[in-house]
């Protein structure tokens, strides 16, 4: 909780929060390539969630560190959440047109 003292269970969600985002990103950002075979339309649409997961997360990592920008800290996170699943939701229908 803003303001409070940091407890250990608070350090480690953190923590864990970190690590999720970041395996997440290393995944993400470094897919669109298996999308070309599958044709233009699928890369396209890769390219663009890989832009909003690009920005949610610089903008996630810079409200974290930028006190002017604290405020938005939450809306760079769902954005960053929500395009990542979006993007999830594109590889599990490039499997499905694939087949």
């Amino acid at each position: 909780i803003e303001g409070e003292k940091r407890t250990l269970k608070g350090r480690l969600h953190l923590l864990f929060a970190i690590v999720q985002f970041t395996a997440i990103a290393l995944v993400l950002l470094n897919f669109e390539d298996a999308f070309l075979p599958l044709g233009h339309n699928f890369y396209q649409l890769a390219q663009l969630l890989k832009i909003l997961i690009q920005i949610g997360l610089y903008g996630l990592v810079a409200a974290w560190v930028l006190p002017f920008l604290k405020k938005y800290f939450g809306f760079f996170e769902r954005g960053f959440l929500f395009s990542s699943n979006l993007y999830f939701l594109l590889i599990a229908l490039a499997i499905l047109w694939s087949n």
